[in-house]
């Protein structure tokens, strides 16, 4: 009788180790889910981007048996940030945005910021003055905060195109006597020049004068 029950108390331990080892060793879920942007460079808590770069991040989960998984990415503000199925990351405009990565069920939150890139823009005069007819050309320089950083495209507006005109490279053409203003745009800074817009004075013409002499 004491031999069995030693017996059942001996199989009962050993069900025990096997059941702990099988916990154990078993494949367990996501632990962690690492993000790494395209330079190989990892991303904790936070990243920022310049307003119009791009940006393509990796996510990985461990442990190693899960790394095939696929992961998913989702955006809050999609106007401030864009985000793909690939994990491609374009910054639209200046603000934040949470970017979400799910990884087997296991979510992963960063923060982006999108930032100026453009410093500043110069070489615009504050007002100008031109006669019906006249054409005056806009020059900006556009000031980044990172010189390796390329140049936006810049793009010009006119409040009131029966004024004056303004084209996709900065050609002001004024229209009729009256008062408007052009805005000048790259990235997130935009500068305005106020165009007064004068009628053209008429030409004076000097009358010619004919002295008739009389033969004497």
């Amino acid at each position: 009788m004491h031999r069995r029950r030693a017996i059942i108390l001996i199989l009962s331990v050993l069900a025990m180790i096997v059941a702990t080892g099988a916990y154990l060793y078993a494949p367990k879920g996501v632990s962690a889910v690492d993000v790494v942007t395209s330079d190989g460079e990892e991303v904790l808590e936070e990243m920022s981007m310049y307003v119009g770069t791009e940006e393509t991040l990796t996510a990985t989960a461990r442990p190693v048996s899960f790394e095939s998984r696929t992961a998913e990415y989702m955006i809050s503000d999609e106007t401030v940030v864009s985000v793909d199925e690939q994990g491609h990351l374009q910054a639209l405009k200046k603000g934040e945005a949470l970017l979400s990565i799910e990884v087997a069920g296991v979510r992963r939150d960063i923060d982006i910021k999108g930032v100026d890139a453009v410093k500043d823009i110069t070489g615009l005069e504050a007002s100008i003055e031109l006669y019906e007819g006249d054409e005056y050309q806009l020059e900006p320089k556009v000031k980044m905060v990172d010189k390796e950083l390329e140049k936006p495209d810049v793009e010009y507006s006119v409040k009131r195109s029966t004024v004056a005109k303004v084209d996709d490279h900065g050609l002001i053409i004024a229209v009729k006597e009256g008062k408007t203003t052009v805005t000048v745009k790259a990235g997130n800074i935009t500068k305005k020049v106020k165009v007064n817009v004068l009628e053209r004075p008429a030409e004076v013409t000097t009358p010619v004068t004919t002295v008739v002499t009389e033969d004497t």
